[in-house]
């Protein structure tokens, strides 16, 4: 069942009493299984929104479900939302205060009725997923790490109660090129086994590689909702909003531009070169 969003409004109080519009009428389904990026400006309304959908914050009209469940009801049992919803936020490293990694990593099952066996199996799991040897870990303090072993640590807490949905805020923030290549293939790997990823990040590369859907916001709207392909196929809306479609789809409206026709839909890197490649072939036969 669906994370959904229907008619949602949020507005935040300034410091003189009156109010700020974070999002306006946002009506928002995403499914089990899917791998969504939201782009846009920052204040446009992302991290609210996401933040809406974890139940962090209540709307001031519309309603939030998940699995048909309006999670903002009084009666709704939150525990299932926070097993089955785990929002990851930028920086989560800072977000680690545990002696151990092992115990940082349980936190999310300290109020679980699962045994300690099954907790420590949990939390090995989640660990090694994130790529550690949990016995080399485990004693550790979080603080004695990298930051980006503190980063893997932190999404592994995230990780351990198996959500169905995680959702991030800038995961590859600060990161390297190296560290954020290894993080958004772990992160693939995930949805690729069933887990819904939906992922806040300015860096279009990323969502062009990894992301099947995109939404945009501009100023408290959704402006764009669809495929990838499509949306960043028009390069001139996009620059519009101020926002870039990705090196891969950039370059090759930037060959189309030069009489190398490259599809449109070309928006990762091996789409993006095996265009190139058929397009020379094709120069090569006409000479031959």
């Amino acid at each position: 069942m669906p994370i959904e969003l229907e008619s949602v409004s949020f507005a935040y109080k300034s410091a003189d009493g009156s109010e700020i519009q974070a999002l306006r009428d946002i009506s928002i389904k995403i499914g089990d299984g899917e791998f969504v990026g939201i782009m846009g400006h920052t204040g446009c309304g992302k991290t609210t929104l996401i933040q809406l959908m974890a139940g962090l914050l209540t709307p001031v009209s519309g309603s939030v479900l998940f699995d048909g469940l309006d999670i903002n009801m009084r009666d709704y049992d939150r525990a299932k939302l926070r097993e089955a919803v785990s929002l990851v936020f930028q920086f989560p490293e800072y977000q680690l205060f545990e002696s151990t990694v092992e115990r940082d990593v349980a936190f999310g099952l300290k109020h679980s009725r699962q045994s300690r066996d099954e907790i420590s199996e949990r939390v090995r799991w989640s660990l090694e997923i994130m790529g550690f040897d949990f016995d080399l870990i485990r004693k550790k303090s979080p603080l004695s790490l990298s930051g980006g072993e503190k980063r893997r640590v932190a999404i592994a807490g995230a990780l351990v109660t198996k959500p169905r949905y995680l959702i991030f805020d800038e995961p590859i923030a600060g990161l390297d090129q190296m560290s954020r290549n290894a993080f958004l293939e772990i992160i693939d790997e995930l949805n690729r086994e069933g887990t819904a990823v939906v992922m806040v990040s300015h860096n279009a590369d990323a969502i062009s590689e990894y992301c099947k859907r995109v939404i945009i916001f501009s100023d408290g709207e959704l402006v764009t909702d669809g495929a990838v392909k499509e949306v960043f196929s028009d390069i001139n809306k996009l620059e519009e909003l101020y926002l870039n479609a990705g090196t891969p789809r950039t370059i090759g409206h930037m060959l189309s531009g030069h009489g190398m026709e490259i599809s449109d839909k070309a928006t990762s890197y091996d789409e993006l070169l095996f265009a190139i490649k058929s397009k020379l072939q094709n120069v090569e036969r006409t000479l031959h």
